[in-house]
């Protein structure tokens, strides 16, 4: 799985990092643990509804099983906040 792969993404590359402790909290957010901190990512176009509202676990549980254990994913962040107007 490869999350923001588009040219206009490469500038908001900060050294993907490699971790194998991916979770998803809800629909449209992954965490993990990169060099001893937990970083959370929101994904940049996906609208989900949170875990505490209607649906919100379906949303989660939709996301993770996407998310294979001990699969290799590569995640492009920022640490500015983006939006799609920014793309």
């Amino acid at each position: 799985m490869l999350i923001g792969a588009s040219a206009q993404a490469q500038q908001y590359v900060i050294n993907p990092p490699k971790s194998l402790d991916i979770r998803a909290p809800d629909g449209d957010t992954i965490s993990f643990r990169s060099q001893g901190e937990t970083v959370r990512v929101r994904l940049v176009g996906i609208d989900a509804q949170e875990s505490k509202q209607a649906y919100g676990r379906e949303s989660g549980s939709n996301l993770r099983s996407c998310i294979n254990s001990g699969e290799t994913i590569q995640v492009y962040y920022s640490k500015k906040k983006i939006s799609m107007a920014d793309f």
